[in-house]
């Protein structure tokens, strides 16, 4: 990965799914996480449906034509959407992208106008939910999740 040339967050499109899937794969793989794309992971399989054709969004964090971040948001109610798939490469971190990737979701859906949003996090994303707090939001509790694994998750809710 050559993290020299300039790197840009643009639109997911149709074809960038096995990037998408790897960039989010990389990281589970990275935390341990059960990788199930036949479930909890399909809707990576076609951005189009899951995300733009139900009112959501996604973006990628692109080197050129290579894929090293994902980013997206999903509708919950007219007012409340939710923060899906924040992910970077190790590669990526720890240059303010992931930072750049969350503000470029958050001002998308603030001008697609809802008003909260709701933020679901594995426990051992600790610095997602430093970054979360430090944008203001606001600890929701915290919940079990019996998917392919089985998790606690910390959620927030951001005002939008």
């Amino acid at each position: 990965m050559n993290l020299v040339s300039p790197l840009q967050i643009r639109r997911a499109r149709r074809g960038d799914e096995a990037q998408i899937q790897a960039v989010v794969q990389a990281v589970w793989e990275e935390y341990d996480f059960a990788w199930d794309p036949g479930y909890y992971n399909r809707d990576l399989t076609d951005i189009e449906r899951h995300y733009f054709q139900v009112g959501g969004d996604f973006w990628v964090l692109a080197d050129g034509e290579v894929v090293i971040g994902t980013a997206g948001y999903l509708p919950r109610s007219e007012e409340v959407c939710e923060l899906m798939r924040l992910y970077l490469l190790m590669a990526a971190r720890g240059q303010g992208w992931g930072k750049r990737l969350f503000e470029h979701v958050v001002a998308a859906a603030r001008e697609k106008g809802f008003r909260r949003m709701l933020i679901w996090s594995d426990k051992k994303l600790k610095i997602a939910h430093r970054m979360y707090l430090c944008y203001g939001a606001q600890s929701i509790g915290d919940r079990w999740v019996r998917d392919a694994d089985t998790y606690e998750e910390w959620g927030f809710v951001l005002e939008l």
